[in-house]
């Protein structure tokens, strides 16, 4: 699992817990070019994780159904690589390729 879920409804069986295999994740995160300088990665890293963790953006994110959780870049690129290998084998069983 990518991230932890808090335990907001105790009593509903998680999707695995009723004995069905279906991974659904998602995530949003801003990425920058190939060759981007590491001290402007580092800017915007320092200046969008407090947004991330603001109140009023956590409040927007949770009232949509979803998480908000700020990461590193190096985190997020593990992040990237854990669900391109989650999904791998759908995109090879419908033969999906990037345009």
């Amino acid at each position: 699992m990518l991230l932890e879920v808090p335990d907001v409804l105790p009593e509903v069986p998680t999707l695995a817990e009723a004995g069905i295999n279906f991974i659904r994740s998602g995530w949003l995160g801003v990425c920058a070019p190939a060759g981007t300088p590491a001290a402007i990665i580092e800017l915007l890293n320092r200046d969008i994780a407090p947004i991330v963790r603001s109140l009023e953006y956590r409040t927007l994110i949770e009232t949509a159904g979803s998480i908000a959780a700020a990461s590193t870049p190096e985190e997020l690129e593990r992040i990237m690589q854990q669900t391109l290998a989650e999904v791998a084998p759908t995109i090879a069983e419908f033969h999906l390729q990037r345009e």
